[in-house]
C-alpha cells in the first residue's frame, strides 16, 4: 500500500513539476499590438528565453512582419540558419521593403551556402535611398569581396579554411608547363672559397669550378588536384600537388615536389576555424632529400568593415632527411595572416618557428625561425588585349640561427643565415580555361655557414590549364 501511495505522490509531482514548466512562459490569447523591436540580447541564455517568448506567440502573430524579423534574428544568432531563413523570408514576403530583415537573410542564404543569392539582397539594400553613405559604402566593399570569392578561380585560393559553398561537391585542378632561364639550377653556394678552422689554425681552399653555381634552361611542370565536398556546414578538402624540374640537357628531374593535404573547416557564427593534415617531399637528385609531416589548428575570423580578413594558426611538423637522418627534428610555428581587399587582394604573413632535434648532438642544435611575406594580386585592362591582364608580385624574407655551431672546420660560431626572395608575374587570360603567364625571380640568401651563401634569377613563360 505504502508503494502505491509513494508512486501516485511522485506521479503528481511530476506532473505539477511539468505544468509549471510549461507555465513558465506565457501563453497568450492574441498577438500584442505593441510592435515586435528587433534586438539581439548580449547572451545565449537569454536568446533561448526571448525565442521561446516568440515561440508561445507563433499561432497568433503569424501575419506580422516584425514578429517574423525578430525571430529569425534569434535563430541566426543562434546559428540555426535553416529556421532563420524560413523566418526572414515571411517577414520579407509581408513586408519586402525591412531592409534589416535583407541584411539578415543575406546572412543566413550565405551560410547555407546560397552565396549568388546573397549577393542579390546585398546590392538591392546597397541601391536603397534610405541608407545611410557609411552603410552603402561598407556593403559596396562586402559585394566587391564576394563577388572576387565568387569568380576566384580554385586553383588559386590558398589554405584558408574557405571553401566554395555552391555546391556539396567540387572538384578542380590545375595543369601547366612552362621553359626559363635559372642561373644557379643546382643551388651551389655563392661562396668560392672556404675557411676551414684546423688545429694549425684557419686554412683558405678554393672551391672547384665544378661546385660552381651553372646557368642553363630548364623546364616545370605541375600538376594539382582539389576536391571539396560539404556535410552540412562543415566543409572538407582533401588536395595534391606534384611538381618536377630539369635542366633540358638531363633527362633525370633535378628537382620534385610533392605534397598531399586534408584539411576540415566548421563555421562559429562569422568565424570559421579549421584543422589540416599534410605531407610533403622534396627530392633534389642524391644531393638532398626532405619530408614535412604537419598538423595543423586554424582560427579564420570575420571579415572586418575595412576589407580585410585575419587569421591565426599553429603547427607541429615532423621534418626528417633521409639522406642525413641526424638532422631529423621537431618543428612549430605560430603563423598569423591576414588577406585585404586594396587595389585587389593583398595578402601578409608573419610567424615564428622552434625546430628541436630528434637527437642529441645534431649539427646546429635547435634552429630558430622568423618570416616575412607579402603578395598581392591585381587585374587591370590595357590597350593591347581585349581580356584583362593578372599582375602578381611578391616579396619574402626569412632568417634562421642556430644555437650550437654546426661544424667546428667551418664556423666559429652559431649559423645565422638571412634569406630574400622577390618577384613579379604577368598572366594572360587566353580562354576560360587557359592562360599565358610570365613570371621573374630572385633569391638571395647570406649565411655565417659559407655553404649556404646562395644567390639565384629565374624567368620562365609558362602554359597554364585549369577546370572547376
Amino acid at each position: 500500500m505504502g508503494k502505491v501511495v509513494l508512486a501516485v505522490f511522485l506521479s503528481l509531482l511530476f506532473a505539477f513539476a511539468v505544468a509549471t514548466s510549461v507555465a513558465a512562459v506565457p501563453q497568450p490569447a492574441e498577438c500584442p499590438q505593441a510592435a515586435f523591436r528587433v534586438l539581439v540580447p548580449p547572451s545565449v541564455d537569454q536568446l533561448v528565453a526571448d525565442l521561446d517568448v516568440l515561440d508561445a506567440m507563433a499561432e497568433f502573430c503569424d501575419s506580422r512582419h516584425d514578429f517574423h524579423a525578430q525571430r529569425g534574428a534569434l535563430l541566426l544568432q543562434l546559428q540555426r540558419f535553416g529556421e532563420a531563413a524560413v523566418a526572414l523570408e515571411k517577414a520579407l514576403l509581408i513586408n519586402p521593403e525591412l531592409a534589416g530583415a535583407q541584411l539578415d537573410y543575406a546572412q543566413a542564404l550565405a551560410a547555407l551556402g546560397q552565396r549568388a543569392e546573397a549577393i542579390d539582397l546585398l546590392e538591392q539594400v546597397a541601391t536603397r535611398p534610405d541608407i545611410e553613405d557609411s552603410l552603402r559604402d561598407w556593403l559596396r566593399r562586402e559585394i566587391e569581396l564576394a563577388v572576387q570569392a565568387e569568380r576566384l578561380q580554385p586553383g588559386q585560393r590558398e589554405s584558408t579554411g574557405s571553401v566554395d559553398v555552391d555546391s556539396p561537391f567540387r572538384l578542380s585542378g590545375v595543369l601547366q608547363s612552362g621553359i626559363g632561364r635559372e642561373s644557379n639550377l643546382t643551388g651551389a653556394s655563392h661562396s668560392r672559397e672556404l675557411t676551414l678552422y684546423l688545429i694549425n689554425g684557419p686554412v683558405l681552399v678554393p672551391l672547384s669550378d665544378s661546385q660552381a653555381p651553372i646557368a642553363g634552361l630548364a623546364q616545370r611542370s605541375t600538376a594539382a588536384l582539389q576536391a571539396t565536398a560539404r556535410a552540412g556546414l562543415a566543409e572538407v578538402q582533401i588536395g595534391g600537388l606534384v611538381q618536377a624540374r630539369r635542366a633540358l640537357n638531363e633527362p633525370i628531374p633535378t628537382q620534385q615536389f610533392a605534397r598531399m593535404e586534408l584539411q576540415a573547416a566548421y563555421p562559429i557564427g562569422s568565424h570559421r576555424v579549421f584543422v589540416s593534415l599534410s605531407e610533403q617531399t622534396l627530392e633534389q637528385g642524391t644531393l638532398y632529400a626532405a619530408k614535412d609531416q604537419k598538423y595543423n589548428l586554424g582560427y579564420l575570423f570575420s571579415l572586418y568593415p575595412s576589407g580585410c580578413q585575419p587569421k591565426l594558426s599553429v603547427s607541429r611538423s615532423a621534418l626528417s632527411y633521409p639522406l642525413t637522418p641526424s638532422m631529423d627534428g621537431s618543428y612549430r610555428v605560430l603563423r598569423g595572416d591576414v588577406v585585404c581587399s586594396l587595389w585587389g587582394e593583398l595578402r601578409l604573413s608573419g610567424g615564428i618557428g622552434l625546430d628541436e632535434p630528434k637527437q642529441p648532438g645534431r649539427p646546429g642544435g635547435t634552429r630558430k625561425s622568423y618570416d616575412l611575406q607579402a603578395r598581392h594580386l591585381a587585374q587591370f585592362n590595357t590597350p593591347l588585349f581585349a581580356t584583362p591582364l593578372k599582375a602578381v608580385s611578391w616579396v619574402r624574407s626569412a632568417r634562421t640561427i642556430d644555437r650550437e655551431i654546426f661544424s667546428e672546420l667551418l664556423a666559429q660560431q652559431p649559423t645565422d643565415t638571412l634569406r630574400f626572395d622577390a618577384g613579379f608575374g604577368i598572366s594572360l587570360p587566353l580562354t576560360q580555361r587557359w592562360e599565358l603567364n610570365a613570371e621573374f625571380e630572385t633569391n638571395s640568401q647570406q649565411s655565417s655557414n659559407p655553404l649556404l651563401t646562395l644567390k639565384s634569377k629565374s624567368v620562365y613563360l609558362i602554359l597554364r590549364w585549369q577546370f572547376g
